[in-house]
């Protein structure tokens, strides 16, 4: 499960990167008098745009899939999920013991994976 929760993690942080750092800036209309030159540099450059723009929505609809799936992973992961323990154990003065241990186990393990 850590692996699966870490995989998910890494993947949210590339999409949230790409979606809010990556997205192409629409270029500045050009301000006073355009040149011939200066609106043929600028439909150059919204072309250029348009086709980073293709690009990047291309790149974030597979990273959305991709963490979609990473995150579902987590969420139903067999046996309960979540580090969950599903360890049967006898009733014995042993047994209470290594409840006890593997339960304290468990809240570290939640503390240290799951508060992000």
């Amino acid at each position: 499960l850590y692996s699966l929760l870490q995989d998910a993690e890494e993947g949210f942080i590339d999409w949230f990167q790409h979606f809010h750092h990556e997205k192409p800036e629409r270029p500045a209309l050009p301000i006073g008098e355009v040149t011939f030159t200066q609106r043929i540099a600028y439909d150059h450059k919204i072309n250029q745009y348009n086709t980073d723009l293709e690009r990047w929505k291309i790149a974030i609809t597979q990273l959305t899939k991709t963490v979609k799936r990473q995150l579902y992973n987590v969420l139903m992961f067999p046996e309960g999920g979540w580090l969950l323990d599903k360890v049967d154990l006898l009733e014995t003065e042993e047994d209470i013991d290594e409840i006890h241990s593997r339960n304290q186990q468990l809240v570290n393990l939640r503390q240290l994976c799951i508060p992000k």
